[in-house]
């Protein structure tokens, strides 16, 4: 009788932990028969940037003038113009209007 089918048959209470560990192990392993071609999973997830990025619309569809998708390049490092990454050259543009309109104009700074 092998060491496996002994470990088989003992109750999961009275089993050592080198024994639960074996059997952890052995269950996590994955074998490939020798006919089978290896092959590279091309899965990566629900979560993942490429995952991401496909689930985003198409550059030619946009959202208030904006394109999400190249709005989005920078936050993954695919893009390094904008200086913010959550921010579209847009949007800084927009924000340094918004913030030169407060400003006091230089006539008034100089008196």
């Amino acid at each position: 009788m092998s060491p496996e089918a002994s470990i088989n048959q003992v109750p999961i209470e009275d089993l050592t932990p080198e024994q639960a560990s074996h059997i952890i192990h052995s269950h996590r392993k994955v074998r490939y028969e020798e006919s089978e071609p290896m092959e590279m999973s091309r899965y990566v997830g629900q979560n993942s940037i490429p995952a991401l990025l496909r689930d985003q619309p198409s550059p030619i569809e946009t959202k208030d003038g904006i394109d999400i998708r190249r709005d989005m390049r920078p936050i993954f490092g695919l893009e390094n113009s904008a200086p913010f990454p959550l921010m579209s050259p847009r949007h800084l543009e927009r924000m340094t209007q918004d913030i030169f309109s407060e400003l006091p104009s230089d006539r008034e700074v100089m008196k």
